[in-house]
């Protein structure tokens, strides 16, 4: 069986300093993360932004089209009633000519 020797002093502060650039290595890794994740997040933010001024311009395409079919239905309806009142008006006076 071989001893273990004891770690001296020298190898304990080697050791610290190992795990403090570790840590210093990690800290860059975040804070480099933390500017991607910033960036991404503005991005996101002017891309919804621009969605919600896109769908606001859809959204009121649709209610014109609405409006405007709505009316072109009316328009319809309407025609139809004034054709059917003129049929009705040309056959009561080809009854009273009769």
């Amino acid at each position: 069986m071989t001893a273990t020797s004891e770690p001296t002093l020298r190898d304990v502060l080697s050791a610290i300093e190992g795990i403090r650039q570790d840590v210093e290595g990690i800290r860059q890794d975040v804070a480099r993360t933390n500017e991607r994740l910033e960036i991404v997040v503005v991005d996101q933010a002017q891309r919804w932004t621009e969605q919600e001024t896109e769908n606001r311009v859809i959204l009121d395409r649709i209610d014109s089209y609405q409006k405007a079919s709505t009316q072109v239905v009316n328009l319809a309806f309407a025609l139809i009633g004034a054709a059917t009142v003129a049929l009705v008006g040309i056959v009561l006076r080809l009854a009273v000519n009769l």
